[in-house]
């Protein structure tokens, strides 16, 4: 069981999209609201999950990315009880 959000590793690029996975704490009603970043050599992309659950994926255009390190960030809201958890991460793009 998961005690905080995690992004899974690697993220996966396929073409123009790269796929970022990840999982939150199992315990209690899912996040009402995941937003993640990603960031590698000066390069952000960024979105809304668009159904944020214990796992979920949210697809991103890879333009300007490529196989290799990568920073990931992540916002996590919960409304019952009100809670809110930012997270980083190391990630590998493969």
């Amino acid at each position: 069981m998961a005690f905080r959000p995690n992004f899974d590793d690697p993220v996966h690029i396929a073409g123009d999209t790269m796929t970022v996975t990840g999982r939150t704490a199992d315990q209690g009603p899912p996040p009402a609201l995941i937003h993640i970043f990603l960031e590698q050599s000066g390069q952000v992309q960024g979105g809304q999950v668009d159904q944020p659950g214990h796992a979920w994926q949210k697809d991103l255009p890879s333009a300007g990315f490529g196989p290799g390190p990568a920073l990931a960030f992540g916002i996590e809201v919960h409304t019952q009880p009100f809670e809110s958890t930012t997270w980083t991460q190391a990630v590998t793009i493969a």
